[in-house]
């Protein structure tokens, strides 16, 4: 697709993802929300350069808030808040699709805090929650799974405000059978956290 726009939206408990955009360019997501989904909130994918602009959103109790695979190329994720997902921000490559690898997402001037939440709804399949996931198990006093960075090249983080325990995270986990099962584990005893969180927002 060439041109898209998304603004007031508002998507949640949907069953994969909540706003999303796959193989398009020109466009821009701005003033919307996304809760409840146990993929992404907000996702763009497999576009380069995508000339592309997610800003002025919210996503909360998602599995991830912010999900781009095999992504790049005047990408920008600005003036948001992403909160009490499992993970924040997750640029990430998959080499089954096209286009990998992600490289060159600016990430300006976002409000990322309290993440690392068992009540957002999980994917056992997505490895990059997996691997954020990981990260969250082996360095829970210092990983708040504000950005996780699912390999790449030259993303930029300009003016990042995570809070909590940790200013960002960037981590690079090559352990998908560990991080699923321990990701499936997870989503089973959080479904019930997850259904109460979505009623609530």
């Amino acid at each position: 697709m060439l041109g898209y726009r998304g603004s007031y939206l508002t998507a949640y408990n949907n069953g994969d993802y909540g706003i999303y955009a796959y193989d398009s360019v020109y466009g821009q997501f701005d003033h919307s929300y996304a809760s409840g989904s146990p993929d992404s909130g907000f996702y763009i994918g497999q576009c380069k350069p995508c000339h592309a602009v997610i800003t002025q959103v919210v996503a909360e109790y998602n599995a991830l808030g912010y999900s781009g695979t095999n992504t790049g190329g005047n990408l920008t994720i600005m003036n948001s808040v992403w909160r009490y997902n499992m993970s924040g921000i997750v640029p990430n490559t998959l080499d089954s699709e096209k286009l990998a690898p992600q490289d060159g997402t600016r990430i300006v001037n976002n409000l990322i805090y309290s993440n690392h939440n068992p009540a957002g709804r999980l994917l056992a399949a997505d490895l990059a929650g997996a691997a954020g996931y990981l990260v969250m198990m082996i360095l829970p006093p210092v990983a708040d799974l504000a950005l996780v960075v699912w390999t790449g090249r030259d993303t930029g983080r300009r003016r990042l405000r995570p809070w909590a325990r940790v200013a960002w995270v960037a981590a690079a986990v090559v352990l998908p059978l560990v991080g699923g099962f321990a990701y499936w584990v997870s989503a089973r005893w959080g479904r019930g956290l997850s259904r109460a969180a979505g009623a609530r927002s």
